[in-house]
């Protein structure tokens, strides 16, 4: 711990520990400027051009973030929290190599099983991959993996990396990482249940809990989804939604979200009553 940290201490938070959490957002940001690449065939020049542009700009200035966060990264002199953050973006990278996906690139679900038994997707607090073998199909278990490797991943192990700043044993930032985890998760459920609220028109990916646990409640269902695998404009999503909504996705997903959200409040509970622990509190309370 250097100077500045000891002169933070007792302020509750560390200088080290707010660049960490500089760190973790710039990552965050710089992994959507970069999904946010477009992926569309068109003859018309102008349009070609603005695209090429677009994306280009997106490529550049999510490199830049890339590239900057490392650097502050590397300026905590911590090879631990060095390794877990890297190991945040290989988790990101491989979640672009999950399942099948369209001609745009956009993800989708893998095909249903015929029989779904309970897969549970182990907790790594260590620098190891998370195995994938059997969890496509499997409606929850491959929610679980593709949202703990595209955004999970990241806040469990900068909860982890925080609590390995302040020096704290390895059973409390074993309980870090448990607690960044569930609250992705559970804030991710709470985001996905939201796009198929009554009257809610906000848009949805193909791969979100409430489609999941529908295509494993009526697998004849993949083919409307299958419909948007060669141009995302033959996809009807209005018809998707209404479909999602008149099944048991929905309930399955809000048990779900509890499921996680109970997880959270459980952990929190190891902790002890600080300003921070009441603020996780009220974000958890808004789910």
């Amino acid at each position: 711990m250097n100077n500045r940290d000891k002169l933070k201490w007792f302020t509750g938070i560390l200088h080290s520990q707010r660049v960490l959490a500089e760190v973790t957002e710039m990552i965050r940001t710089s992994n959507i400027l970069h999904n946010s690449v477009l992926n569309i065939n068109t003859n018309d020049v102008e349009e070609y051009s603005d695209l090429n542009f677009g994306n280009t700009l997106s490529l550049l200035t999510g490199d830049y973030l890339l590239s900057n966060s490392f650097k502050e990264l590397a300026g905590l002199k911590n090879q631990e929290v060095n390794e877990l953050v890297s190991m945040c973006l290989r988790d990101l990278v491989e979640a672009e190599f999950i399942g099948p996906r369209d001609n745009q690139n956009r993800p989708l679900p893998a095909k249903p099983l015929e029989e779904s038994s309970e897969i549970i997707i182990p907790n790594e607090f260590g620098t190891a991959p998370l195995k994938v073998k059997e969890v496509l199909g499997n409606a929850k278990a491959e929610w679980t993996l593709r949202h703990f490797l595209g955004s999970g991943s990241l806040l469990a192990k900068s909860c982890q990396a925080a609590l390995k700043l302040a020096n704290h044993p390895e059973e409390f930032q074993k309980l870090g990482y448990l607690f960044g985890r569930n609250m992705a998760l559970g804030w991710q459920a709470y985001f996905d249940l939201e796009c198929f609220e009554e009257g809610c028109k906000k848009p949805f990916d193909l791969i979100s809990a409430p489609i999941l646990f529908h295509l494993q409640h009526d697998p004849d269902f993949y083919a409307e989804i299958l419909k948007g695998s060669e141009d995302v404009r033959n996809c009807d999503y209005d018809r998707i939604r209404e479909l999602v909504q008149s099944g048991p996705g929905l309930e399955m997903t809000r048990e779900l979200k509890q499921n996680f959200v109970k997880n959270s409040f459980d952990i929190l509970d190891e902790f002890r009553a600080t300003d921070a622990k009441r603020a996780l509190v009220n974000i958890l309370k808004v789910l």
